[in-house]
């Protein structure tokens, strides 16, 4: 719901009537005070008729009206838009046509329907081929398949044992040069052979063990490779019993289970996609009599399944509800069943009735002008029918609180306050002495306030003068 505007409270005045009734009380007893002569002397005071009359409290505050409820049309297929047939603004009744969609999209699943069939058809052919017996060829080609690999196994141990002979050469001749090559380094230093003489032999046990580490390396990568060939043996072999005893192999039954679940998974395929298509909806109709509010797609797009699209309501009276905040000073009286009167600029002159429907059980605060107030919310709902309001409107409302019939009331203006609160007026005597009179207050209206402690007749002294005192003569202007 959207947010009240700047809140007014009122307390409603006493009836015309009442205030006229109540002067005239007044005027008929100074006229009579005067004909008994009142004194020449004293503080000049103005002083009032207590009577009875009705007060009647209203709280007054500003509502936004609103919508009780509204209807999303929500999107049944994932379609392109072809056709929005309304607009905002727009009157619709129950079953008329809102949206139509392309039909693309069908198009598409019956030609993912037609793929799944074959799928279908693809699973199940695989399925009865997976149990039948392994034919002359199958069986040929994983017996080449074991035969390739002790071949390929029987190559690579005779590579390897070249290269053991080899290594075994290359480290007999290392020793070798390592015996030359330390004579040549006796004979060096008495002088006996040159320096080139010594860098050859050191040469040639450098180019010797470079040799024998090439050598060692390629060993490693022949010995990796005959262990690579014999686990290819032990796969083939494996695979050439699985191929000749096929029908009683675990694993050929566990082939045959999943080939099952493979067929399983193309027939739920097919089902899914023709629930897609039977399920398909071609057009979006309203489901209430109502006023489109909300457009939220347009012609042309590719719409949602489960996205809203349009928004529409009901716009009579009977649905819409006016939201009001109220001070929580002034919420204490507000109860649910309350009358309420609406007016406003939409309304003209008219007034009309509405009842607190709705009170919320949390108080929050709410902006009033600069500054914060706590509040609580109610809801008024419409009771007249035709009412000329729409959702958005700001209005004013009146809520009726209380009513007191025949209750004893003095002027407001009348009413001092102590220190501690206690209240109290001056009662003008029938001999022209101010008398200090305590009193306890009910309820307000705009000019006077119910009183107990005085009585009916006495004269009120109004808007006392700051230098009166109990016991003090007065004199009354008339």
């Amino acid at each position: 719901m959207k947010k009240a505007g700047k809140i007014a409270i009122g307390i409603a005045v006493v009836s015309v009537v009442g205030l006229f009734a109540f002067f005239g009380i007044r005027a008929s007893q100074q006229q009579a005070q005067t004909g008994g002569g009142a004194p020449r002397r004293g503080i000049d005071v103005d002083a009032a008729a207590i009577g009875r009359d009705s007060i009647v409290t209203k709280v007054s505050a500003k509502g936004t009206v609103s919508l009780i409820d509204q209807t999303a049309v929500y999107a049944q297929s994932t379609a392109r838009v072809s056709t929005l047939a309304v607009q905002v603004g727009d009157t619709v009744s129950a079953g008329q046509v809102l949206v139509r969609y392309h039909t693309d999209v069908l198009e598409n699943l019956e030609e993912n329907m037609k793929d799944a069939q074959l799928s279908l058809r693809s699973a199940q052919i695989n399925l009865r081929n997976a149990g039948l017996p392994a034919s002359e060829t199958e069986l040929l080609q994983s017996e080449q398949a074991v035969r390739s690999s002790e071949k390929s196994i029987a190559d690579l141990e005779a590579a390897l044992e070249q290269t053991d002979i080899n290594l075994s050469q290359l480290y007999r001749n290392l020793d070798t040069a390592h015996d030359t090559h330390g004579k040549n380094e006796t004979l060096f230093a008495q002088g006996v052979i040159t320096q080139s003489d010594l860098n050859t032999s050191q040469d040639a046990v450098t180019r010797l063990e470079d040799q024998i580490r090439t050598a060692e390396s390629q060993r490693q990568t022949q010995v990796q490779a005959i262990a690579s060939a014999q686990a290819g043996l032990t796969l083939a072999e494996k695979q050439y019993d699985a191929v000749a005893n096929r029908t009683g192999d675990p694993k050929v039954q566990n082939q045959l289970d999943l080939q099952r679940i493979q067929v399983e998974q193309a027939q739920r395929q097919i089902d899914k996609i023709q629930k897609q298509i039977d399920e398909f909806v071609t057009e979006e109709t309203s489901p209430i009599d109502g006023v489109v509010l909300a457009v939220h797609t347009a012609q042309g797009e590719t719409a949602q399944e489960g996205r809203a699209l349009l928004t529409i309501a009901d716009t009579s009276s009977q649905n819409l509800v006016i939201t009001v905040y109220i001070p929580e000073g002034e919420a204490q009286e507000i109860t649910p069943g309350l009358n309420a009167e609406i007016t406003g600029g939409a309304l003209g002159s008219q007034v009309y009735n509405g009842v607190i429907s709705k009170i919320y059980p949390l108080a929050e605060k709410r902006p009033i002008g600069s500054s914060t107030e706590t509040a609580i919310t109610i809801e008024i709902t419409v009771t007249d029918a035709d009412v000329p309001l729409k959702a958005g409107y700001t209005v004013d409302t009146t809520v009726t609180t209380h009513i007191a019939f025949d209750t004893l009331v003095v002027p407001l203006m009348a009413v001092l306050t102590e220190g501690s609160g206690a209240n109290y007026v001056y009662i003008m005597t029938e001999d022209f002495i101010a008398e200090r009179r305590d009193v306890t207050l009910g309820r307000y209206a705009s000019l006077f306030v119910e009183a107990a402690g005085v009585y009916e007749g006495e004269m009120v002294i109004v808007n006392p003068p700051p230098d009166i005192a109990p016991g003090a003569a007065v004199r009354p202007m008339y």
